[in-house]
């Protein structure tokens, strides 16, 4: 293989289609050209399991133990483990990109996510509960700020005591220094330049879709949503504009979208989605 061409890193910011995006490179590019950082799954959680520590203290000794020919091999990097910086590891250009979200979208779909798993009996995230106690959407939208952004800044090791407009000025320098900022409410478009890069086909359908929209209106809360998170929506601005900029630089694809096999199988997965949900839900209601 070519020592010329690059590695590409993506971050995977949850709930922004991050999930699509993985499965699709895992059937198109095969998991020796794929690596996976993630705890719950793949050669990183595996990893987890046989040595002390946590993710973050475990995921540079993981990255040190592979082998050079292991690296030589990787074309793409992903998982919610993944961060700025991981390009130390690789003797060739390393090319970063993430997906981000509008806002009140971002939080509505992380509640209905988990929402959907309380109903089912499995864990939910910490960040949804307070006291103890499953919160409302009018009270989860009060009692959090800047999630999406807080995530990113963890991801590039943005220092969190910091000021907010010092902190929109550092993630908007590195950003820019990312090949790719996409976009989920464009994700065909945005897909189809990581795509045509990195040789496959650029048809996405959605994946990690809530079988149950527990909040279906984010209309009532945006005013408060964005009164509560100046910062992540700064961000999303940003973002939005460097999109753009990245789309234009690169000449990707457009349209590129659920099309043919590949929206039936979106829609497939939607539904055996929903009678997973309805099972899993059943099942618990006759264990409770």
């Amino acid at each position: 293989m070519s020592e010329s061409r690059p590695v590409y890193v993506l971050l995977h910011v949850p709930k922004t289609g991050g999930t699509a995006i993985k499965n699709k490179l895992l059937r198109e590019m095969g998991a020796g050209r794929m690596l996976s950082l993630y705890e719950t799954e793949g050669p990183f959680a595996r990893y987890l399991e046989t040595s002390s520590g946590d993710a973050e203290a475990g995921i540079d000794s993981f990255m040190a133990s592979l082998s050079q020919a292991d690296l030589d091999a990787v074309d793409l990097v992903t998982g919610h483990n993944a961060y700025y910086g991981i390009h130390r590891y690789f003797k060739r250009e390393t090319r970063y990109a993430l997906f981000v979200r509008s806002p009140e979208r971002w939080l509505a779909s992380f509640y209905n996510y988990q929402a959907a798993r309380r109903e089912m009996g499995e864990s939910v995230h910490e960040l949804i509960l307070r006291d103890g106690e499953f919160m409302s959407f009018e009270e989860f939208v009060e009692h959090h700020r800047n999630a999406m952004s807080a995530f990113i800044g963890d991801r590039v090791g943005l220092d969190t005591t910091l000021s907010e407009d010092v902190r929109l000025q550092e993630l908007t320098r590195l950003l820019e220094r990312f090949h790719l900022v996409g976009l989920t409410e464009t994700m065909g478009e945005s897909f189809g330049v990581l795509a045509q890069a990195l040789g496959i086909d650029p048809r996405l359908s959605r994946e990690n879709i809530t079988p149950k929209a527990y909040v279906t209106d984010v209309s009532p809360y945006v005013a408060r949503i964005r009164e509560l998170n100046e910062l992540d929506f700064a961000v999303y601005e940003r973002c939005r504009e460097w999109n753009q900029a990245c789309l234009e630089r690169l000449e990707g694809p457009s349209g590129a979208g659920d099309t043919g096999t590949e929206a039936l199988r979106g829609r497939c997965l939607q539904l055996y989605g929903w009678i997973r949900f309805q099972l899993k839900r059943l099942l618990h209601m006759l264990r409770g």
